[in-house]
């Protein structure tokens, strides 16, 4: 059995300048409607672990979407809320401005100590993903091999769970647009 967890393809990502914390959260929005960019597609490798992969697990967000749908729509098993990335958690203030990118990475570690302030804490994302590796490790059940398309932080969150049920590979999955990493399951 296996499971392959690959990041997303690159989004466009929304232009914003310089923007309030409080206004963080209608770029996030903006963030996960994002399409895919143009000039984003996967390794050949990728598209021969799709070809043998016996069904397609994402997120709902658009950016997971449409990378399964590139890869391969018809091998889609799974579609959830529960493979989405972690929110990003902003401030309700317009005290400072700072460019949205600046302010995602100050959220992000600030999560990683954790605030949490419009979105889950660290300790529900890691529950979540307990119960997203749950779900990839029963669907391998009758799938065999699965591709599961997450996001950067949600995958490191999987990855561990899966090595914490037995599972076989790296400790970080591969963070780059189209990276994967797989995991083993021996009997």
């Amino acid at each position: 059995m296996k499971i392959t967890i690959v990041r997303h393809g690159k989004p466009e990502i929304p232009k914003s300048g310089w923007i309030p914390a409080a206004d963080l959260g209608h770029w996030i929005a903006a963030y996960n409607a994002s399409p895919l960019s143009v000039d984003s597609h996967p390794s050949t490798e990728l598209m021969e672990i799709t070809d043998n992969c016996g069904g397609i697990v994402c997120s709902d967000l658009r950016r997971s979407v449409e990378t399964a749908e590139l890869l391969c729509r018809s091998k889609i098993i799974l579609q959830s809320e529960l493979f989405s990335e972690v929110g990003l958690p902003y401030a309700n203030h317009n005290i400072l401005k700072l460019p949205s990118n600046v302010w995602a990475a100050l959220f992000r570690l600030y999560w990683a100590l954790g605030y949490c302030s419009n979105a889950e804490s660290r300790k529900q994302a890691q529950a979540r993903a307990n119960e997203a590796a749950e779900k990839l490790i029963q669907l391998t059940k009758s799938h065999q091999d699965i591709l599961y398309i997450g996001h950067g932080i949600f995958n490191r969150l999987v990855a561990k769970e899966l090595l914490n049920h037995g599972w076989q590979g790296s400790r970080n999955p591969a963070s780059s647009y189209f990276g994967y990493t797989v995991y083993l399951k021996r009997n």
